[in-house]
């Protein structure tokens, strides 16, 4: 960070003096080729005590006293008196050679004397207004980047609280797997134990970035049905459709596994044999992950689908993706539909 505001710094230090060689060049082309010295001399008299007058309040005066305090009239008031002096420092050194030797000067009326004093202290306005709006710019620029910064750490913290929320919650719903087996199966439920720990493994260690590679996370949907299986490897029927070659882009972790959770609530039931299919595609600019299950409504005294995961990731989703995901929702056929749409993001 430190040398970006270094590189920020020479790049604003370069362009100032760019300003300044150009303001103090341009007078010479113009007058032509034959430029009058005095003209220059005066010229260049002004042009550096417009510099004093611009850097004075760059650097010191609408830091010190223009900016958020009550000491704003101590701008005013050093301002004029800088511009005071600054004007006699000008007309002090003006050189006026007069008319060449043997020529007779007109009579001209001139105008009076503090008409010229009246213009030297307007002029030194210019350089002030311009050193206030720069360094209001400045601010500004500092101000937003700032919010950026806090909005950006916000939103990285409210990310992190999502998904501590989430891995609770999902072994939570884990552990119920293993519990429903100890008695029906030891043998199966220490099999179901050993997958948990890897599904642990990953909560912990590898979903703390927003991204992780596709390749993880589908690793980790896969370990997660063979944990469904071990438990429902009787009332259940599930396939898992992926295409030949993985590519090596990244999504933001337990995204889809949210919308499998939600699956198996929702699409097993004791009755009847439960048919669940996932599928992930993947286009040169998306990849579409869908879940369709058998639909039967919990009842109400029935917790386990009071829809936690799926708020979490909606949340997740518009935090990480803003308007760049779809996620549709529809029931057709007694058949459930949950289909999540993801842009490609390059790894």
């Amino acid at each position: 960070m430190a040398q970006l505001n270094w590189s920020n710094k020479s790049i604003i230090a370069t362009l100032h003096f760019l300003v300044w060689a150009m303001l103090f060049i341009l007078p010479y082309y113009l007058t032509g080729s034959d430029p009058d010295p005095f003209f220059l001399k005066n010229t260049w008299v002004s042009l550096a005590l417009f510099g004093i007058a611009f850097y004075a309040n760059y650097f010191f005066l609408i830091d010190r006293f223009f900016f958020g305090n009550s000491r704003t009239i101590w701008f005013f008031l050093l301002n004029v008196l800088l511009v005071v002096v600054l004007t006699y420092i000008k007309i002090s050194l003006k050189n006026d050679p007069g008319p060449p030797p043997g020529e007779r000067m007109r009579e001209l009326r001139k105008p009076p004397i503090n008409f010229f004093i009246y213009f030297d202290l307007l002029t030194f306005l210019v350089p002030i207004v311009f050193s206030v709006a720069l360094k209001s710019l400045e601010k500004w620029k500092k101000v937003e980047e700032k919010n950026k910064e806090a909005e950006k750490e916000r939103l990285e913290s409210e990310l992190i609280q999502l998904k501590y929320q989430l891995q609770p919650h999902f072994f939570f719903n884990a552990l119920n797997n293993i519990y429903a087996l100890v008695d029906i199966n030891p043998e199966t439920a220490k099999s179901t134990i050993h997958n948990l720990g890897k599904l642990m493994r990953y909560l912990l260690y590898e979903t703390n970035s927003t991204y992780v590679a596709l390749q993880q996370e589908v690793s980790f949907m896969q370990t997660y049905i063979a944990l469904m299986r071990q438990r429902f490897s009787k009332s259940m029927q599930i396939t898992f459709s992926l295409p030949k070659h993985l590519n090596h882009s990244k999504v933001a972790p337990l995204l889809f596994v949210t919308l499998m959770e939600n699956a198996f609530k929702h699409g097993v039931s004791s009755e009847a044999v439960a048919n669940i299919d996932f599928s992930l595609e993947i286009t040169a600019t998306e990849l579409i992950f869908s879940a369709i299950n058998n639909y039967y409504p919990k009842d109400e005294q029935d917790k386990s689908g009071s829809g936690i995961g799926l708020q979490n990731l909606r949340k997740r989703l518009n935090l990480i993706y803003g308007e760049k995901y779809s996620l549709e929702n529809y029931l057709k056929e007694n058949r459930y539909h949950a289909i999540l749409t993801l842009p490609i993001t390059a790894s």
